[in-house]
């Protein structure tokens, strides 16, 4: 008499592959910038440059937004192809988390 998962020469069986995929992360949708009851304040430097650390929440952002494509369609190589209302759209999502 064998283990269970045992073959009769004492190693285990085979095991068929799992039908599941690998677990991926989820998308991250900057629930902390999205939900913001207060805009976000962005310091800038005499250049205009952003340089505080909400700089890199909103950066990561916009990025979201850029590649988000029900916003910007994902073939477009050249952001000046981007129909100005998207364009606008775009900047008015971003206008109402950020001040200046």
């Amino acid at each position: 008499m064998t283990a269970p998962g045992m073959s009769r020469a004492g190693q285990q069986r085979d095991m068929p592959p799992s039908s599941s995929a690998p677990r991926r992360r989820g998308a991250n949708k900057l629930k902390r910038v999205q939900e913001a009851t207060q805009p976000l304040v962005v310091d800038s430097n005499t250049y205009g440059q952003p340089c505080n650390a909400v700089e890199c929440s909103l950066a990561r952002f916009i990025g979201l937004l850029i590649r988000d494509p029900n916003l910007v369609d994902i073939n477009v190589k050249d952001w000046r192809k981007v129909p100005n209302d998207r364009k606008e759209m775009l900047q008015n999502s971003e206008d109402l988390r950020v001040q200046k």
